[in-house]
């Protein structure tokens, strides 16, 4: 064969792409990762929405353990009492505290020194429940309990600038009902009245007559313990600074409210972003101390706005009223720890009157939670 005709014979295809076929193949990928990005989103966060409902179960048996051994709910300090001598002596607890030995934190429950109130401040005008660094109880309320908060919030903040010290934040909330000024649905509640959920506000002021003294027992429970709401889940505040705070997620800021007696639906359309301003200080402290039971802090919750809406604050905090509303990250509502212990899902959408309802536990009101409410 001629060597001329050899070398002109068809020659093998070139290896490798060109750079129209690469920038396809480019494409594609992208395409594909865009297209499969928000399905690992959603793994992921049903993933830490499963782990959340694990701690709520916990704080669940938990609260039941406590019913059977001391025969009601936990309560919420708001307080700081004061010994003859006018020093600050208890109070500012929250209703999580007795709960440590529950979800296996007995030793650290067992050195909390109860004598001393849980704020650095117990002059009541001073409104100041923060825990400096030379507290008493300070090392103890910067442990983090894994069982308090949910994956879903991701706790990046620190809480040092705005608690006095490094305080462990808090996810979960107890069901303080409606607040003492309101009348209910329609008018039909005497005012001031104490808040009718089932983890009771405690006070030991002389001046607030209607606060309870000691928890709920099972039997106060009379619309029934699974149609009455326990615990619910709320995102933590997030900022350090006044501007922080001012630019972070709605549902973290409080909005203040004036005092006065008011329906439910009335002091839902006062709780509006749209009817009134958000407070930065107020706002500040939410979440931000699993130990404190200061109302700034959030502890409690109330059954006012549905959930993933607002929180509000009124100008006299001592009796607890603080319109805080339950708040998460999952997709469409929030998780609920009921009377009983159950868990369930709460759609955002859920209705008012219903929502009402599962906060009072004694208003032989006729609405219950059904199954397109819960799952």
């Amino acid at each position: 064969m001629d060597l001329v005709t050899d070398r002109r014979a068809p020659s093998a295809r070139r290896g490798g792409f060109t750079l129209v076929e690469l920038l396809i193949v480019l494409l594609v990928i992208g395409i594909l990762i865009a297209m499969l990005f928000p399905a690992v989103m959603s793994i992921r966060e049903s993933a830490r929405q499963s782990q959340c409902q694990v701690n709520m179960r916990q704080i669940g048996l938990a609260l039941r353990s406590h019913m059977t051994t001391r025969g009601r709910f936990p309560v919420n300090q708001i307080g700081g009492g004061s010994s003859p001598q006018g020093d600050c002596q208890g109070g500012y607890y929250s209703w999580l505290v007795p709960l440590l030995p529950q979800v296996g934190f007995e030793e650290l429950h067992d050195e909390i020194d109860f004598r001393e109130s849980m704020a650095n401040n117990c002059d009541q005008s001073a409104n100041d429940g923060s825990i400096s660094n030379s507290h008493v109880n300070a090392a103890i309320a910067t442990v983090q309990i894994p069982q308090f908060r949910c994956p879903s919030d991701p706790s990046g903040a620190s809480n040092a600038d705005v608690m006095g010290s490094e305080t462990g934040g808090d996810n979960y909330v107890g069901n303080a009902g409606w607040p003492s000024n309101c009348t209910g649905f329609r008018g039909e509640r005497s005012t001031p009245s104490a808040q009718n959920g089932v983890i009771a506000l405690v006070h030991d002021a002389a001046d607030i007559p209607w606060m309870r003294r000691r928890g709920v027992s099972e039997a106060e429970v009379r619309d029934g313990m699974t149609n009455t709401a326990a615990v619910s889940e709320r995102l933590v505040q997030q900022g350090s600074t006044i501007q922080q705070i001012r630019d972070s997620d709605i549902r973290t800021q409080s909005y203040h409210i004036t005092d006065g007696e008011r329906t439910l639906v009335q002091m839902n359309d006062r709780c509006d972003d749209q009817e009134t301003h958000s407070d930065a200080i107020e706002s500040a402290y939410l979440g931000r101390a699993w130990i404190s039971g200061w109302s700034r802090t959030g502890p409690v919750y109330m059954h006012v706005k549905t959930p993933n809406t607002i929180n509000c604050h009124f100008g006299d905090q001592a009796t607890g009223d603080r319109l805080v509303t339950p708040s998460s990250n999952h997709i469409g509502g929030v998780n609920l720890v009921l009377a009983d212990g159950a868990v369930v899902f709460i759609e955002d959408d859920i209705d008012r009157e219903i929502w009402w309802a599962l906060g009072s536990r004694n208003g032989r009101e006729h609405h219950r939670l059904s199954s397109s409410q819960a799952n």
